[in-house]
């Protein structure tokens, strides 16, 4: 752990600790503790935000990405899966990283057709949003062979 992130952690903790019912604390503390390998301490972060707030930005896109890094595949599916729904329900601009995580981890999973219709819906509904994210997805092409679609 670097010295900065080491230094987050331990403010944030405190703050947590101090203010346990702020969601904005709980989602920071999370960012970090995510930032440095503790996956399982981040999701505990995120779903105590989320239990403050329901639907607080970023939380369950963040709460997708911890699953998938502590290989709950499932859980971060059903996760990534919730985000996008908030998303497409919300008023105002879309938040594109559920959309950017979630197609990455589809194909990761072998399930290229569906990580390309994810990404065509996300760029239909939110191009200038989703734009502004950098992912490099690999997909096999109709023969097999590998084709790598960027999207930034």
């Amino acid at each position: 752990m670097d010295h900065q992130n080491g230094g987050a952690v331990t403010e944030l903790k405190t703050a947590q600790e101090e203010y346990l019912n702020s969601p904005q604390i709980r989602y920071y503390y999370g960012r970090v503790l995510y930032t440095v390998g503790r996956y399982q301490k981040a999701a505990d972060q995120f779903l105590a935000c989320l239990k403050l707030r329901p639907n607080y930005p970023g939380a369950l896109g963040n709460l997708g990405l911890c699953y998938e890094a502590l290989q709950n595949y499932p859980k971060a599916v059903e996760t990534y899966k919730a985000a996008i729904h908030y998303e497409k329900a919300k008023q105002g601009p879309e938040d594109a990283e559920p959309f950017a995580y979630y197609p990455v981890l589809l194909a990761q999973l072998g399930q290229d057709d569906d990580a390309l219709a994810v990404l065509r819906e996300a760029l239909g509904a939110s191009a200038k949003s989703f734009r502004t994210n950098y992912e490099r997805l690999e997909v096999k092409g109709p023969a097999g062979g590998a084709r790598i679609l960027i999207v930034a």
